[in-house]
């Protein structure tokens, strides 16, 4: 596992109803979307249409977006403008 800075919290796996708070109480977030992303077979690249929901989630909050630059989240996000792609 790589050091985490002091300023980053890595909370893990929270339920549904506790994320709305912890969206509110964060400065920025974060979607670090790969750029191929397989089943576990290995064999189809679900990434050109997966769907980004922590994306809808993320906008709702209204807090700063930092996301990768892949199409599939550029079709919801503009860089500069609604994120930093």
């Amino acid at each position: 596992s790589p050091d985490v800075p002091p300023n980053v919290e890595l909370l893990g796996y929270r339920s549904p109803r506790e994320i709305a708070a912890l969206l509110a109480a964060a400065d920025v977030l974060l979607a670090p979307y790969q750029r191929k992303t397989m089943q576990k077979t290995g064999k189809v690249d679900q990434a050109g249409y997966m769907s980004p929901l922590k994306i809808f989630e993320y906008m709702g909050a209204g807090k700063p977006i930092i996301c990768s630059a892949l199409p599939v989240l550029q079709e919801i996000l503009e860089d500069g403008r609604t994120a930093l792609m």
